[in-house]
């Protein structure tokens, strides 16, 4: 499946994208600018939690039209964007660069609609990261199978139980490494 086919039919809820990575990431400085007030949101792609912050990749939209892509693998890692073209990055930046009062030059990072990404899912390392009781990880695949998260554990000084998780598949309670799970991208129906 191409990444292009992934964000057409993404089929997570739009929720209010504040943005204020995105003024970081354009080089024009921090500001308390609300962007979801100039119509900004975004749609989860893939999504854990890493320690106490949720994080992933999602889809940014600005009046309901795809802008970019951001991406982060874990709490302390860097966000990184990826924009849809260089069209959408000028219009965005000089909305941002307007709200922060700069001139600054701008810089972009385009996404490769025609990217072969493969199975449309994704893995997660530590129990704790899984967001049980939400949507986002209400579907894992284990050998093949669609199966139901009955617990992850985290927290222990045992740091190999993080990787444990017990689910039920046929009717069968089974503890594994969460490595062997997967957690498919909620897209819609073609």
């Amino acid at each position: 499946m191409k990444f292009n086919e992934i964000l057409d039919r993404l089929d997570t809820a739009p929720e209010p994208y504040e943005g204020c990575e995105m003024f970081e990431e354009m080089g024009v400085g921090y500001t308390d600018v609300d962007l979801s007030k100039h119509g900004f949101t975004e749609r989860p792609i893939e999504i854990w939690c890493c320690t106490d912050t949720w994080v992933g990749s999602r889809a940014v939209y600005r009046h309901g039209e795809l802008i970019c892509v951001t991406t982060q693998r874990a709490r302390k890692e860097d966000l990184e964007f990826q924009w849809v073209s260089r069209e959408a990055y000028l219009s965005t930046y000089a909305l941002i660069a307007s709200l922060a009062e700069t001139s600054d030059e701008p810089m972009i990072d385009l996404i490769d609609h025609d990217e072969e990404v493969g199975d449309p899912s994704y893995k997660i390392s530590y129990g704790s990261q899984i967001l049980l009781g939400r949507s986002y990880h209400e579907e894992p695949i284990y050998q093949g199978k669609t199966v139901e998260i009955l617990q992850a554990w985290h927290g222990y000084s045992d740091i190999k139980k993080w990787k444990d998780v017990k689910i039920l598949v046929d009717g069968e309670e089974k503890i594994v490494d969460l490595s062997e799970i997967s957690f498919p991208i909620k897209l819609r129906e073609t």
